[in-house]
């Protein structure tokens, strides 16, 4: 092997390296990210490098040279795009033209060729290979290089045997190494280039996930709980910008001690648990109630959590609204199952007591009045007339006893209700303040069954007056209140009985409209006057409301739907 060709080539190759190295740190190989034209720009280069290799050729004779422009144009077809390579070559051709001699059509078709076979083992063998890519790229020299030899024989005959006797062995030992080296460059080169595109699309993707204005997102560091980053949506839910939340700490929005939300952070950063409740404060000192999902990340190699808050205060009140009318619903059926049960047992009660009543009478009647007997029959017939009245209410509940409704004055009503109850509220020193809408309009009622609910709330208010305050108190007073109110666009008066007694405990609350429930003692009250009071307004069409507190206060409002053809 001839060391001068050997050391010709070899500079040959360095240069070629180092052109190659040039290219890797010339902006203008990125054209083609963005244009068509840049796979065109992207050739040329190429061509340029190759121009500038076969201008620094071996020359074996006259008109025959040798350079690396097959490495080139092999490792260039393997890794760059179809045109780029079409566009090299026909650089590279027509310098080769340019500088004419004997090896001039072989130069033509050693870049024919290489570019040929480059673009097809790209195409067919290099995707499908089961061997390692740069095994492949090896036989991809060495296939391009025994074709050169070949191309040797364009030349005249003996100088085709020079060439080959000269430089063969050194064709097919440096040349398939080298083009291994510069091809698998390239492909790691190439292979970057996807990476950072594809990290770049990625980041770029959970960049704007995260940059919008809908979901609330954090960036919490694990250890301390400092809030890294916030997103649009949540410096407009919280009411600070990104520059303030930065500063701050996941405790200062959230109310829970700081050991009690170290240990929620330890279950996020392990997945233990994602799923979170929590009361959340906002810039203007609002609390509000959030869903918290959190987890894991890693950003540059560090680990965070990421938070996704949800606000879900309107479906907390919606949910509590929807237990409060389930709730309404289960007592109203449960009161009117008791009360049909109580109509058909008053039903079977009232024949046999009157007809105890009755021999009681003619008992009572047949014996002395100072007999014991007497006394005795006098005794039966006052508690029989005791369970009748208790029967008749029962009656009353399941709304067995029908009365024509009609129109009627609600000031009478409640004027009159106060003429029977006055002379015993002023002997227990409470006073009755009535505030009264003028005017009002008829109501179309049962005004003596109202009165009776009137007169039920009343007594109750002044039992709850009397247990509080047994001696004469400035805070005797129950205060009666009518006037109107819409509903669901429908007019209703309100009747509000209020007192400042003991109250209602909220363990009983819902229980007081039960039949026979009472928290008076045993021989102060059967249990059915609210009862009654509740179905005789329901029957009404109206509502029978209570609010109350402990100690504090208890608020009963009879409301009752006005007749919209009625006028004032």
């Amino acid at each position: 092997m001839n060391s001068e060709i050997l050391h010709g080539l070899l500079d040959n190759v360095a240069l070629l390296f180092l052109l190659s190295v040039i290219y890797e740190l010339n902006i203008l190989r990125n054209l083609k990210r963005f244009t068509s034209i840049g796979y065109y720009i992207q050739g040329l280069m190429i061509g340029l490098i190759g121009i500038i290799i076969m201008t620094f050729p071996f020359t074996l004779e006259s008109g025959l040279i040798f350079d690396t422009r097959s490495i080139l144009v092999g490792a260039a077809a393997l890794v760059f795009s179809t045109p780029s390579v079409i566009v090299a070559a026909v650089i590279l051709i027509a310098y080769r033209i340019f500088i004419g001699g004997i090896g001039m059509m072989t130069g033509i078709l050693v870049v024919s060729s290489t570019a040929l076979i480059g673009i097809l083992w790209k195409q067919y063998i290099l995707p499908k290979s089961a061997i390692p890519r740069w095994l492949s790229i090896f036989f991809f020299g060495v296939t391009i290089h025994v074709v050169m030899i070949l191309c040797f024989f364009a030349m005249p005959y003996a100088n085709a045997i020079n060439a080959v006797r000269q430089l063969g062995v050194i064709v097919l030992t440096l040349y398939p190494v080298s083009t291994t080296l510069l091809g698998s460059l390239l492909f790691l080169q190439k292979d970057r280039e996807e990476d950072k595109a594809k990290l770049m699309a990625t980041e770029e993707k959970y960049r704007n996930l995260f940059n919008n204005h809908h979901t609330v997102m954090l960036i919490i560091e694990p250890k301390s709980g400092n809030i890294v980053d916030v997103n649009p949506a949540a410096e407009t839910f919280y009411g600070w910008n990104k520059v303030e939340m930065t500063r701050m700490n996941i405790s200062d929005i959230n109310p829970l001690n700081k050991e009690e939300i170290a240990k929620k952070r330890k279950a996020a950063k392990q997945n233990l648990s994602n799923r979170f409740e929590f009361v959340h404060k906002k810039a203007d000192g609002t609390l509000v109630d959030v869903e918290v999902f959190s987890g894991p990340i890693q950003i540059e190699g560090k680990p965070y959590l990421y938070s996704i808050v949800t606000d879900v205060s309107q479906k907390r009140k919606l949910e509590e609204a929807t237990r409060d009318m389930e709730a309404k619903i289960h007592q109203q059926q449960r009161l009117e199952s008791i009360g049909t049960l109580a109509g058909g047992v008053a039903h079977e009660i009232n024949n046999p007591i009157n007809g105890i009543m009755n021999f009681a009478q003619l008992i009572k009647e047949d014996s002395p009045e100072d007999s014991d007997i007497h006394l005795y029959s006098d005794m039966i017939i006052r508690e029989s007339q005791r369970i009748s009245e208790i029967v008749k209410s029962l009656l009353q509940f399941s709304r067995y006893d029908k009365v024509i409704h009609s129109y009627s004055e609600i000031a009478d009503i409640i004027h009159n209700t106060l003429s029977l109850v006055n002379v015993t509220f002023r002997k227990d020193q409470i006073a009755i303040v009535v505030n009264m809408a003028d005017p009002l309009p008829k109501v179309r009622c049962r005004s003596q069954q109202i009165q009776q609910v009137l007169m039920n709330l009343l007594t109750n208010a002044r039992d709850a007056l009397n247990d509080k305050y047994p001696q004469f108190d400035e805070n005797k007073i129950i205060e009666l209140d009518v006037f109107l109110e819409s509903i669901e666009d429908r007019p209703y008066v309100v009747i509000r009985v209020k007192d400042h007694g003991n109250g209602i405990h909220a363990s009983v609350i819902n229980r007081i409209f039960e039949p026979f429930f009472s928290t008076k003692p045993k021989d102060q009250g059967t249990g059915l006057g609210l009862s009654i009071s509740f179905g005789i307004i329901k029957d009404h069409q109206g509502i029978l409301e209570v609010k109350s507190e402990v100690d504090k206060y208890t608020c009963f409002d009879v409301k009752l739907p006005i007749d919209v053809q009625e006028v004032l």
